[in-house]
């Protein structure tokens, strides 16, 4: 459907070692995304309409094109069109001119956006912002004709995120909320950017206007799963774990965060099958590879362990991050971890000093009480819970592994729904 255009003319252990074998010996890659390549960026075509045309007639023009348009030439003609019927058009022509040239520079902008995408995925970083900065100027533009387009509003806080500009973000996302209640994307987004603000008791309370709008949900119930487990609401988070995955079986990501959250409470054996289910369908994730090196290295149960299949992972985890900028502190926790676990005090020692380097707050300390064991020549272990949390019903959780810090800040716009 296209929205926003004017329709009227102006008037278990073994199996998790097993995964891992198999997915490290054969070599990981890290997966990219396949887009359809949209068509190149042209400049508006030259003028072929008659200049003596009158508003009116301009408008019926970009309005014919309007129904078709689906290339930058079409909406740079219907723009043009547009354009030139506003240098002379008043009254109700002029105001049909501006939602329909609004409409015309938000549908190109989503055109450079999505052309943006499909770069990223291909490794074309600069050419990806140079579409991204285009299609924001593009949003720009169609916000000032139609300051209540709010389709143009909800893009232009997506791309307001792309470029780490969160509040202005959220306050584009509060106007689409104010103009349009029910858009489908609107607070899931402004849940996202509210996480990456660290708002998370705001963030709660709009993924769940989003999952109650939208039934079957699986990124919202998983990104208030995550949320619910940063605020150690355990119990909810595994709810709506369990919720995702009964929409969603091989659903990755919550496969990866429930298997965190069965860590954090002590179900090993639970743990390490979310994290095998989780390595098997996407090989390259990072957090699945440091949540199931983490598991193997530092678990308590002799069963679970498995140090160099953790020490294969945490390096994968920590090589794939270097290819795209610094490992995390929490893959260089892990890392470190792993070659303890292997007897490797030494490269252990120098790993967790480049997490406590790289580390801000709180989590200093706890680096440092490991650091002071690889120092002492043993191995990090997890605590051992009298009675696992499954059997018990508790929901009090016996260790907290590495936090995964770029999901709530560097990730950017992952997630955010266009």
């Amino acid at each position: 459907m296209d929205h926003g255009r004017p329709t009227s003319r102006p008037g278990g252990t073994p199996f998790l070692a097993k995964v891992l074998a198999s997915c490290l010996m054969g070599g990981l890659t890290l997966g990219t995304v396949s887009l359809a390549s949209a068509q190149k960026p042209a400049g508006p075509k030259p003028a072929t309409a008659d200049s003596a045309l009158s508003p009116a007639q301009r408008l019926r023009a970009a309005y014919a094109l309007s129904s078709s348009a689906k290339t930058y030439d079409d909406f740079a003609q219907i723009i043009e069109h547009c354009e030139r019927a506003l240098g002379t058009a008043t009254g109700d022509t002029e105001k049909y001119a501006k939602q329909l040239v609004s409409w015309a520079y938000n549908k190109r902008g989503e055109l450079y956006a999505q052309e943006a995408e499909t770069l990223v995925a291909d490794g074309e970083e600069r050419k990806a912002n140079e579409l991204d900065n285009l299609a924001l100027d593009d949003f720009e533009t169609a916000i000032a004709h139609d300051p209540e387009r709010f389709q143009a509003i909800h893009n232009r806080a997506v791309s307001y995120v792309l470029f780490g500009k969160l509040d202005q973000a959220l306050t584009d996302l509060d106007q689409v909320i104010k103009l349009a209640p029910k858009h489908p994307s609107a607070h899931f987004n402004r849940a996202e950017v509210q996480r990456k603000l660290g708002k998370l008791e705001a963030a709660l309370a709009d993924y769940t206007v989003a999952i109650d709008t939208k039934t079957g949900d699986v990124e919202a119930l998983a990104r208030r799963g995550e949320v619910q487990m940063l605020l150690d609401r355990y119990r909810e988070a595994l709810g709506d774990f369990n919720q995702a995955l009964r929409f969603a079986p091989q659903h990755q990501r919550t496969l990866t965060l429930r298997g965190e959250l069965h860590t954090r409470l002590g179900n090993w054996e639970q743990a390490s099958l979310d994290y095998a289910a989780a390595v098997k369908l996407l090989p390259g994730d990072t957090r699945a590879l440091r949540g199931a090196a983490w598991l193997l290295a530092t678990c308590p149960a002799d069963t679970i362990r498995s140090s160099e299949l953790a020490l294969a992972s945490a390096k994968k985890a920590a090589d794939l991050e270097s290819a795209v900028g610094k490992p995390s502190v929490a893959t260089l926790d892990t890392l470190a971890a792993a070659l303890a676990a292997t007897g490797d005090f030494e490269a252990a020692v120098a790993a967790q000093q480049d997490a406590i380097t790289a580390a801000t707050g709180a989590d200093i300390a706890v680096l440092k009480q490991r650091l002071s064991l690889y120092k002492e020549g043993q191995p990090y272990r997890m605590p051992t819970p009298a009675v696992s949390s499954e059997e018990s019903g508790s929901d009090v959780p016996v260790t907290t592994p590495p936090k995964p810090q770029p999901d709530l800040t560097t990730d950017a716009a992952d997630g955010l729904q266009r």
